[in-house]
């Protein structure tokens, strides 16, 4: 499995950071773990013991939680990837289908109705496996385009 944080630039991961609502409260001027709020410069080597460790803790949870973000963005990335790539295929794969069974039709029957050409561009591809069929012994090009009747 190729590595998430490579499937994303920088630029991208940091303004999905910047506008991710979860971290909105950075901004907020009571969560300032930088300054204290009289002015003075922050220093951890000024906090007691405990303090330190809970400060520590609490920068390991916010790199777990950065981590979280930037795996999940991937998994998204890449879940929204494939998602896409599929659905091209699908997509593909019908127009093809409906582009051979146009002149497989023009071949037998002529020229085709606006109708015949309506039906064709808007078939699933199961209807379009159904109708290449019947292009093969029905006798008129009606005839090939009542059995999706049948099914």
């Amino acid at each position: 499995m190729k590595d998430l944080v490579t499937d994303i630039s920088e630029k991208e991961w940091l303004r999905s950071v910047a506008t991710n609502p979860a971290f909105d409260f950075l901004s907020n001027a009571d969560e300032d773990v930088y300054s204290l709020a009289d002015g003075k410069s922050f220093s951890i080597l000024s906090m007691s013991e405990t303090e330190q460790l809970t400060y520590v803790r609490y920068q390991d949870d916010l790199r777990y939680q950065a981590s979280l973000v930037v795996s999940n963005y991937g998994l998204g990335l890449r879940e929204g990837r494939e998602a896409g790539i599929v659905e091209g295929r699908v997509e593909g794969r019908v127009e093809g289908e409906s582009k051979l069974l146009k002149r497989q039709l023009e071949r037998r029957f002529g020229a085709l109705p606006a109708w015949a050409t309506e039906k064709l561009s808007s078939a699933s591809e199961q209807t379009l496996d159904v109708w290449g069929e019947a292009v093969l012994t029905a006798l008129t090009l009606e005839a090939v385009f009542k059995t999706d009747d049948i099914h």
